[in-house]
């Protein structure tokens, strides 16, 4: 009876009682919040009913799954000195949102939110009337939900919209925000990004002669690579190849601890939607310095491979230096040029520059194949959106051996490097590491691409380190 009078007072459907004074103990079982962890992985914790009270949850006696800082739970309480108490898990309980990401829906009773995430499937928030204002039924909003009791069901307090359901940028918007990823730079990142030139030649390596071209799909929003091959003109390795693979050298404008640096943390990658992307770093460097447009002078991290007649690596180098890519070229449109269909774009660099990659392909690839390596070819989806940018579909991509060009190049780059101690001079070991591969080594100190790097390394310095 108390817990369902309770449930129909955070309804509003009946009076609230008397606000009772506040308890100067606790209950022997009571509901506690975990709000940090200390040296020892023990967890520090509060009580509603008693926020003065200093409570101590041992790891050892935290139960599984374990809690982590935000949750709730039920637990036992010891005394063990005035105002001390330790405390004895007895089960974790839901936690208590304090933002939502949904859609305001009409129950007849009033506007109510539903959640977008699966997780509160069949929950509705109520909202309390000071903070529906002019948003209507069928919009998305982002609700800050508070709970009138320490059980209740939150009461979303303050709304801020987001666009109505049917827009077609209005789900991927609601999606970021539902993640919390950062969709907006600090001033000082932009006004960093804004400070930044072009790259001088100064301690860079001149690539510019060499025809580098960047290879992506037609809806790519970042050119972060490139790539050239040709016949090795070494006589002592007759049949082989002299590969080349660049990539933006973003170290060149983001230094340790500066607003960039940390911008980039924040993030830790770019994130890609259908419709839109929200990059690591400003426009000014995703879309513009640190992206290898053609014809424009960059700063790249190169590898330098030399391959035999039977795709053995002989030989591979790693510099600094600065490239002007010749073209921008889609996967589709290399494979009709090499199939014998070049258009006014691929048709100049299809003896100089196509074909040569393709030939340096082939070699690897059957030198892949005498391996055994097992080639898995995972079908990709790609949604199609018409022209008001709502979607019309979802198609299969098409792979081609052009895709298949870039992923083995990329691939024997990548094999050079684990040839090397993780931790080598920018002349003698890679890989080259961009902006799209720092999130997995920033965020967990893994082991990727060969390299294990500590957690939390500033971009700037990992990248300085390839």
């Amino acid at each position: 009876m108390r817990a369902l009078l309770r449930q129909l007072e955070a309804e509003g459907l009946v009076a609230p009682r008397k606000a009772r004074k506040p308890s100067k103990t606790l209950p022997s079982v009571t509901v506690l919040e975990v709000t940090a962890v200390d040296d020892d992985g023990d967890l520090r914790c509060t009580a509603a009913a008693f926020p003065e009270a200093r409570i101590l949850l041992p790891a050892a006696r935290a139960g599984r799954p374990a809690p982590t800082v935000g949750d709730r739970l039920l637990a036992r309480l010891f005394p063990t000195g005035k105002r001390r108490f330790l405390a004895e898990a007895i089960r974790l309980l839901p936690r208590v949102p304090k933002a939502a990401v949904g859609v305001l829906e009409d129950t007849g009773a009033g506007l109510r939110l539903r959640p977008l995430v699966r997780e509160a499937r069949g929950v509705e928030y109520r909202i309390a009337p000071e903070a529906l204002g002019a948003a209507k039924a069928g919009e998305l909003v982002r609700a800050e939900l508070g709970a009138e009791r320490p059980l209740a069901l939150p009461v979303v307090r303050r709304i801020e919209r987001i666009g109505r359901l049917e827009e077609p940028a209005a789900i991927s918007t609601a999606l970021a925000i539902q993640a919390g990823l950062p969709m907006a730079f600090s001033d000082a990142a932009l006004a960093r990004a804004a400070r930044c030139k072009p790259v001088t030649r100064r301690k860079r390596e001149d690539l510019r002669d060499l025809p580098l071209v960047t290879i992506d799909g037609e809806d790519a929003r970042d050119f972060d690579d490139a790539v050239f091959a040709a016949p090795d003109d070494d006589p002592a390795n007759p049949g082989g190849h002299r590969i080349w693979v660049a990539i933006a050298d973003v170290s060149y404008y983001v230094r340790p601890g500066d607003p960039l640096d940390r911008a980039a943390r924040e993030r830790g990658n770019s994130v890609y939607f259908p419709d839109r992307a929200i990059p690591m770093l400003p426009e000014a460097l995703s879309n513009d310095l640190c992206s290898l447009v053609p014809n424009a002078d960059r700063a790249c991290l190169a590898a330098d491979l030399r391959i035999d007649a039977k795709g053995r690596l002989l030989s591979w180098r790693f510099t600094r230096g600065i490239m002007r890519s010749r073209a921008r070229l889609t996967y589709r449109q290399v494979q009709a040029a090499v199939d014998g269909r070049p258009d006014a774009t691929t048709e100049p660099l299809l003896e100089p520059v196509l074909r040569p990659l393709f030939a340096a392909y082939e070699v690897l690839a059957e030198a892949r194949r005498r391996r055994g390596t097992i080639d898995l070819d995972l079908p990709e989806r790609r949604i199609v959106f018409d022209a008001q940018g709502r979607i019309a579909g979802v198609e299969r991509r098409e792979r081609l051996a052009a895709h298949r060009l870039i992923e083995e190049l990329s691939r024997r780059q990548r094999c050079s490097r684990r040839r090397h101690s993780p931790v080598c001079s920018a002349s003698t070991t890679g890989p080259i590491l961009s902006s799209s591969t720092c999130l997995p080594i920033i965020s967990s100190g893994s082991v990727c691409l060969g390299v294990e790097v500590p957690s939390l390394l500033p971009i700037s310095t990992v990248c300085s380190r390839a």
